[in-house]
């Protein structure tokens, strides 16, 4: 794409970043006191000296480790803003989607601002900039990005990851308490977000859906727990029409989610973020495996948070053990009228085996809300060990083999309800001598 084209592409994001950020500004310049992100800038100026050196920027250049430390500076802000603002009661596999968010956030964000620092390498005729001409360039991004904009992103994170945090507290209850939006009542509330004071509606309602604050930049609004009675309920539409008016426009309409029950922090239409590929001016390939359209810098982003996401896993693993040792281990034994056969034994290997299938962090923190809450399973099907498995296969007909000669003789699946999804688990069921019991095997959302 020729330069130009980004020029304009730069112009056009800093004015809709503008607009966007504009109403948070003048808040928090009014009396917020929240102190401004530390962001260190002379990562920042290490990576414009690179670019500077290389003579460009581009999408490939995201992997390269100058890139990788102005995204793991920009996280290391907001993952502040997060670790700072949960609840010590929030699950860290929760606490860890939120942090997921926030990564590639700043991966995007990264991007964008060091594209912009690349523009900035020669002038609108082609020609090179002066040295200190482009220090001066680099200094106003980062003022730009790492400064102005990082405080308005910093405090909507402090925000999002406060409600998210009261948010998994309270729908742990269901509908037996209602929520009542809360504004913080002073003169700097917005006229429209001063609408929604007093809405009290049960956390099914779709209202909390979308309108759940905060409902934009700086915005301060709260909701809490009341007992169902004390309040009168609100009619749901008339509620969600005031939310409506409370996001209007393009720039409103991005706050329409709920960063407890999507486990986000920033709002997926965010103009850093893309939709689509292309939009963020990387170069379009196909992604390995899935032959969909990405673009360079957003497989360069995905790939560093699967990094993460690798390390999260293994982290949780080890996390899983301890509570292990710590509270189940040698007393493994669990009775219950909800399992087929009465009871649940868990071993240093039986879970070494369940956390082998269990694919994400949340999934492997399942077996302590089993071991908690054994009453919300619900029976599934009982189906016979080599079920679905080709013993004309060697190596299918060998794994059934070694399952068959530590006992296991069929599996008992069960459904249960956690945060608004399904899970189905599966147990191996085990005879030993005249012994019949049942040990977590696998898990995963349950399929549509």
């Amino acid at each position: 794409m020729p330069t130009w084209d980004y020029r304009a592409f730069y112009r056009g994001m800093g004015s809709a970043l503008e607009e966007l950020y504009r109403e948070g500004f003048l808040t928090h310049e009014k009396g917020e006191n929240t102190p401004p992100p530390a962001f260190d800038s002379a990562v920042f100026e290490r990576a414009g000296e690179w670019i500077r050196k290389r003579g460009k920027f581009t999408p490939e250049m995201m992997a390269e480790q100058p890139a990788r430390d102005v995204i793991a500076e920009t996280f290391r802000v907001l993952d502040g803003a997060i670790t700072d603002s949960v609840s010590t009661e929030m699950p860290d596999d929760l606490v860890g989607l939120l942090e997921n968010n926030a990564f590639i956030f700043s991966g995007f964000k990264t991007y964008h601002s060091l594209n912009e620092v690349g523009l900035s390498l020669v002038d609108k005729t082609g020609g090179i900039r002066p040295f200190e001409k482009f220090r001066e360039d680099v200094t106003k991004i980062n003022d730009k990005y790492n400064q102005n904009y990082l405080r308005a992103e910093y405090n909507h994170a402090v925000a999002s990851s406060q409600m998210a945090s009261k948010w998994n507290e309270y729908e742990q209850s269901g509908d037996r308490y209602d929520l009542q939006y809360r504004t913080v009542g002073d003169s700097l509330v917005r006229e429209e977000h001063a609408r929604l004071h007093n809405i009290t509606l049960p956390p099914s309602d779709p209202f909390w859906a979308q309108y759940a604050p905060p409902n934009g930049w700086e915005c301060r609004c709260n909701f809490i727990r009341v007992r169902r009675g004390k309040y009168p309920t609100t009619d749901s539409a008339a509620a969600i029409a005031l939310g409506e008016q409370a996001t209007p426009g393009e720039k409103g309409k991005i706050f329409r989610f709920n960063p407890g029950k999507e486990m986000k922090v920033f709002p997926d239409k965010h103009p850093y973020l893309p939709k689509g590929c292309g939009s963020c001016r990387g170069r379009v390939e196909l992604a390995r495996g899935n032959g969909r359209p990405i673009c360079t810098a957003c497989e360069a982003v995905v790939d560093q948070a699967r990094e993460r996401e690798k390390e999260r896993r293994k982290a949780t693993n080890d996390a899983v053990k301890r509570w292990f040792g710590k509270y189940i281990e040698g007393q493994g034994t669990l009775t219950s009228d909800a399992f087929a056969t009465g009871e649940m034994r868990l071993s240093g290997r039986s879970l070494k085996r369940y956390l082998g299938e269990a694919a994400s962090p949340e999934a492997k923190w399942m077996v302590k809300r089993i071991v908690a809450n054994p009453g919300d399973l619900v029976h599934l099907e009982t189906s016979p060990l080599g079920k679905g498995k080709d013993m004309s296969d060697p190596v299918q007909a060998k794994n059934v083999a070694k399952k068959a000669a530590r006992g296991v003789v069929n599996y008992n699946h069960y459904s249960f309800e956690s945060r608004g999804r399904t899970w189905v688990i599966g147990f191996e069921v085990v005879r030993h001598g005249d012994e019949l019991f049942e040990q977590p095997y696998s898990i995963g959302p349950k399929k549509p």
